[in-house]
């Protein structure tokens, strides 16, 4: 059974999963703001069922001026966009997600960002591996 997603939070989430360059490790901003740049999704589940099978790139772009670009594509479709705001807090390892009227807070670690978003009854879970 296919089930469509509502949420514009988790659109925009699934469209960040689409872009996907190269990350250089010498820049500065690797030192400074090491959680810039680009994070593939690696795992997707609905429900405990695979998701990621779905769409043929799932990427997350978080940009120096505080947005993102979330970019998907379902098989045999085209490729969408997403766009929001983010904050980043080093201290406590959570990146703020902001658009489509929800701002939800999700664990950054270890350039991993891991979201949860509850779908109905289900749980929607995404994981983002940042590129190097």
């Amino acid at each position: 059974m296919r089930k469509k997603i509502k949420s514009p939070l988790l659109a925009g989430m699934l469209a960040l999963l689409s872009i996907l360059p190269n990350v250089s490790k010498n820049e500065l901003k690797d030192v400074t703001k090491p959680h810039l740049g680009f994070y593939e999704c690696t795992e997707a589940k609905l429900g405990g069922r695979d998701f990621l099978s779905r769409f043929e790139k799932m990427d997350l772009e978080l940009r120096e001026d505080e947005t993102f670009v979330l970019h998907y594509c379902e098989k045999g479709g085209r490729v969408r966009t997403e766009k929001g705001r983010y904050q980043y807090d080093r201290e406590r390892g959570v990146v703020t997600l902001i658009g489509g009227g929800i701002e939800r807070e999700f664990p950054l670690q270890q350039g991993i960002l891991s979201v949860t978003i509850s779908v109905g009854k289900d749980t929607f879970t995404l994981k983002f591996q940042q590129k190097a």
